[in-house]
């Protein structure tokens, strides 16, 4: 309500058959809202969900009439036109009522990609400051997949086996933190100062500056800085991460997307569905950067 309390909650079998409707409201909400389980649209008088274009009946867990498309969900179990989310109850949804999506991973890859595709649009409208605003939303839509990888890859505190495209994101997040800049330019700067040709050294990153994918997925590091100075006077260094642990370790404020997001991750890995693992990076820069 406008107090923020929750007036009215409904309790379902995995099929959708209402259990139980705990209604504190003076309007009979309960009753009157259509929306139950999965969000479908429930007709109160039939006892069937409608899902779009078929009706689904949660009592034999089946659709009325059949799928217009034969294996829908291109598994064998959909050659039977009248079944509802290929059997998986628990895990699928069946949003159009013709094919099923997972729950919670296609969810997951729908709030990355449709983050992406917004910021696309909407850079092609504002100026400069917009885009230093925009870049950072695109970098949190390319880090789903890291949160992905932490619901659906692997088991607690093993070696993630990042793609590519999760280096990609991981190394722009690291290269946007002002504390990692400023001690590649310290090494450099004391290296020529005092006439050393290589580097070899270990620092860490406390402070969790930089763009929006730094501060989801990468926070605070450790990393071995190496290189060598060309006879032009430019360097050539590498940077490794080594075992760096992603997971939600404290709680966020609730004033930006990343604190709710954040926080919401922390919730999930509390209660063992997102599960922290590690991961280890290795890229070279040129300094100073061409």
């Amino acid at each position: 309500d406008s107090n923020y309390q929750e007036i009215v909650t409904y309790s379902y079998d995995a099929y959708g058959n209402i259990l139980s409707i705990t209604d504190n409201s003076i309007n009979n909400i309960g009753e009157i809202n259509p929306f139950r389980y999965r969000s479908y649209y429930y007709d109160i008088e039939t006892n069937l969900y409608y899902l779009n274009s078929r009706y689904y009946n949660p009592e034999t867990g089946r659709f009325l009439n059949a799928d217009g498309i034969i294996s829908s969900n291109e598994d064998i179990i959909s050659s039977n036109l009248f079944q509802y989310a290929s059997n998986n109850f628990i895990n699928n949804v069946d949003i159009s009522g013709n094919s099923i999506i997972s729950s919670i991973k296609k969810a997951i890859k729908a709030v990355g990609d449709s983050v992406y595709y917004a910021s696309n649009e909407v850079k092609k409208r504002t100026g400069l400051l917009g885009n230093v605003a925009i870049n950072g939303l695109q970098n949190f839509g390319k880090s789903a997949s890291m949160f992905a990888r932490s619901i659906f890859r692997v088991k607690n505190d093993k070696q993630a086996d990042l793609s590519s495209s999760d280096k990609d994101v991981l190394i722009r997040a690291v290269k946007s933190n002002s504390m990692f800049n400023s001690q590649i330019a310290s090494a450099v700067n004391t290296a020529n100062e005092n006439g050393i040709r290589h580097i070899n050294e270990n620092y860490d990153v406390t402070e969790s500056s930089g763009n929006f994918a730094f501060k989801a997925i990468v926070g605070r590091f450790s990393y071995n800085l190496m290189g060598s100075r060309n006879s032009d006077g430019n360097w050539d260094l590498r940077v490794v991460i080594i075992n760096e642990k992603y997971d939600f370790t404290e709680v966020m404020p609730f004033t930006s997307i990343f604190g709710f997001a954040n926080n919401t991750a922390l919730g999930w890995q509390q209660q063992g569905f997102v599960k922290p693992y590690y991961w280890t990076l290795v890229f070279d820069i040129k300094y100073p950067e061409e």
